[in-house]
């Protein structure tokens, strides 16, 4: 994790000693965010939502502000998903002065999302072909989707569903129970 200061009015950013050491900048980062995208910090695909975050959020009030996104290493060789999140401190009169950042490296959620998703788009694409699909959630102990090629209807009321010796389908002979 690190940390460091975004002076709003001046646009830049004092970074700590740890973020230096992350980010591989110098203390001072002048004319942020345009200089971050300039030299290439920010993938492509990430550069609108790191200008919003920056423009409409920071500098238009809202007191805190948030994304994550694709950014180089300090070397400069690769990416990595770093999560920031900004807390804004304003001045007297209401208007937004500086904000204290905080990043994370977010680099193996956002990949294990991704394959989520990816897995989620296959069994969506398979449709009729899939016999039978299921999606449970093992920590909080429950069936959370139901989903059958045959043509039944797998939802809450999964457990007559379930019960394929009725329709003579001879594929499940029993229930299914999540303790």
């Amino acid at each position: 994790m690190s940390v460091w200061e975004y002076d709003i009015k001046e646009r830049c950013i004092i970074q700590s000693p740890t973020s230096m050491a992350k980010h591989g900048f110098s203390e001072r980062i002048d004319n942020v965010p345009e200089s971050l995208i300039a030299q290439g910090y920010v993938y492509e695909n990430d550069v609108k939502a790191f200008q919003q975050m920056y423009e409409k959020r920071l500098s238009g009030g809202e007191p805190k502000a948030e994304g994550t996104f694709w950014v180089r290493d300090d070397r400069n060789d690769s990416w990595w998903c770093e999560h920031i999140t900004y807390s804004v401190e304003f001045d007297e009169n209401g208007q937004p002065v500086r904000a204290y950042g905080a990043s994370h490296d977010a680099t193996l959620e956002n990949l294990e999302k991704r394959k989520y998703e990816e897995e989620l788009s296959y069994v969506e694409r398979m449709g009729d072909l899939i016999l039978s699909c299921c999606r449970i959630n093992l920590s909080q102990k429950r069936v959370e989707d139901m989903r059958s090629g045959l043509g039944l209807a797998l939802n809450e009321d999964y457990k007559d569903a379930l019960d394929f010796k009725e329709k003579d389908q001879g594929i499940f002979s029993r229930k299914l129970h999540v303790r």
